[in-house]
Formats: C-alpha cells, sequence, structure tokens
C-alpha cells in the first residue's frame, strides 16, 4: 500500500508565527499610545466645554445684576469687587453656587475682573466724562490632561456706575 503524498499542510510555520508576533509587537504599542492620545483630546474637550459654559453663566448673571434695579445691583454694585463677590448670602459666589459648584468639582475654577470706569472704546478717557462703562472679564481656568493649565476669557463692556 501507498500512501498519496498530495497532503496539504494545515498551521502555521514557525517563521510565519514569528514574523506575526513582530508586526503585533510593532503596532500594538502604537495603538495604545494613539488611542490614550485620543482619550486626553476628548477629556480636553470636554473641560473646555465646561469652562466655556460656567465663565458664560457668570457673564450672563454679572450682566442680569447690572440691569437689576434690587438693592445692592445695578452698575454701582460693581464699584466694589469684593463686596459684590463675597457679601455673605448675596455675593455672586453664593448665588451662582449651583453652577459653580459642578464646575469645580471636575476642577474647573473662575475669576473676576473689573475694570475702572473707561469710555465706549475701553480706555480710560482723560475727560472723566467720558468713563462711564466698566469691562467685566470673567476667567475660567483647568489643568488639562497633559498636566497644563489652560484659561477660558470672556469679556464684555458694562455700564459703569
Amino acid at each position: 500500500m501507498t500512501r498519496s503524498t498530495n497532503t496539504r499542510r494545515r498551521g502555521f510555520t514557525l517563521l510565519e508565527t514569528v514574523i506575526v508576533v513582530l508586526v503585533l509587537s510593532l503596532t500594538v504599542p502604537a495603538a495604545v499610545v494613539w488611542v490614550s492620545d485620543l482619550a486626553d483630546r476628548r477629556s480636553d474637550a470636554t473641560q473646555v466645554v465646561r469652562a466655556s459654559l460656567l465663565a458664560q453663566s457668570v457673564m450672563e448673571q454679572v450682566l442680569a445684576d447690572v440691569s437689576s434695579t434690587s438693592p445692592g445691583l445695578g452698575p454701582a454694585a460693581l464699584s466694589d469687587l469684593a463686596q459684590y463677590l463675597e457679601a455673605p448670602g448675596a455675593g455672586l459666589r453664593h448665588r451662582i453656587d449651583p453652577v459653580s459648584r459642578h464646575a469645580a468639582d471636575a476642577g474647573i475654577n473662575f475669576d473676576l475682573r473689573i475694570s475702572p470706569l473707561v469710555n465706549a472704546a475701553g480706555v480710560v478717557d482723560a475727560s472723566a466724562a467720558n468713563n462711564r462703562y466698566r469691562i467685566v472679564t470673567v476667567e475660567t481656568t483647568f489643568t488639562s490632561a497633559r498636566g497644563t493649565v489652560s484659561r477660558i476669557e470672556v469679556l464684555s463692556l458694562v455700564p459703569g456706575a
């Protein structure tokens, strides 16, 4: 009896297996780095959106306060920044706590700056009568996924006292 010499081999040779392992060892680390970078970028994009929303919310509250006729508000409220921000129970930080708390939990903080009186072009005029506005700046800061501090500023020209 003779056996047929026409049998087919199945499986991989040692050389083929080594080549596959080599190719995988070169491509998998690069793919892991790429996916990690994408995750960092997504995290940073989420933080930018959160920080922008916080800055807009704070600015909207400031604009509403400047337009208000309630006692302690209106354009004159901006003349004393510390009082405007920190007055117990009535300061801006207290009033926007429900919004800012969630941002703070995500590592986002805000700062409010108010300029001295300026003219409509945003500069201090030699004639004090022309200085009827203030520049309000809301700056939000957060640490990015890569460890750098990022800032977002929102500015508005509002009526002064």
